[in-house]
């Protein structure tokens, strides 16, 4: 998120990251699940495709807090930044 372009949304980028981690994260499970029950690998993609469901909606969900975190963190920054710049203006 710190590498992003500034015409780029952080909350699609969070949630882009998400569902590529939740789709990542159910091949591990899968393919654990197929090995230790001693499935064929007819098994592997209904297994997986069950996974890959809850990894994407978990995964997504967390992109969006860690994008809406990140938008709210830019805009105080840039809140704070225009702060600065008007308090030289005032005279004590």
């Amino acid at each position: 998120m710190k590498k992003r372009k500034p015409d780029q949304s952080p909350l699609k980028i969070g949630i882009m990251v998400g569902i590529i981690g939740g789709f990542l994260s159910t091949i591990a499970p899968t393919i654990y699940i197929c090995a230790v029950s001693q499935l064929s690998i007819d098994w592997y993609f209904p297994y997986l495709a069950i996974l890959n469901l809850t990894g994407l909606v978990i995964g997504s969900i967390v992109g969006l807090v860690i994008g809406y975190y990140y938008k709210k963190k830019d805009a105080k920054a840039k809140y704070s930044m225009d702060d600065e710049f008007y308090q030289g203006f005032i005279v004590r």
